[in-house]
């Protein structure tokens, strides 16, 4: 995968409060090295969402909810966990570029 991608993944990992903290005092890795993280990304999506943790489910859903109605971008149910949240990112910077190609250029 392109590396715009994978910096976006661990922004986006980075600011999700769900994979913010962890450890002790919440001194322990976050984002893309959040052990949460690590355990989900290889999972398809289908896996993810019949956990039974039930608020990072609430959390995870609420995040794919915002991103299929903003975005159009809804999750194969057999794709991974990551590819998921590679593929929204690359979705995401894919639209972006093409909205600065769009703009008309300052006078």
């Amino acid at each position: 995968m392109a590396p715009e991608v994978t910096e976006g993944l661990k922004e986006l990992l980075s600011g999700w409060k769900l994979f913010e903290k962890s450890g002790w005092l919440g001194l322990g890795a976050h984002g893309i090295e959040h052990p949460l993280y690590k355990k989900l990304a290889p999972l398809s999506v289908a896996d993810v969402l019949a956990g039974s943790d039930s608020d990072a489910i609430a959390n995870i859903r609420a995040y794919m909810d915002g991103w299929r109605d903003e975005r159009g971008i809804t999750a194969d149910p057999e794709e991974t966990f990551d590819t998921y949240l590679r593929r929204v990112i690359a979705e995401i910077l894919r639209a972006e570029r093409a909205r600065v190609v769009e703009q008309p250029a300052a006078a």
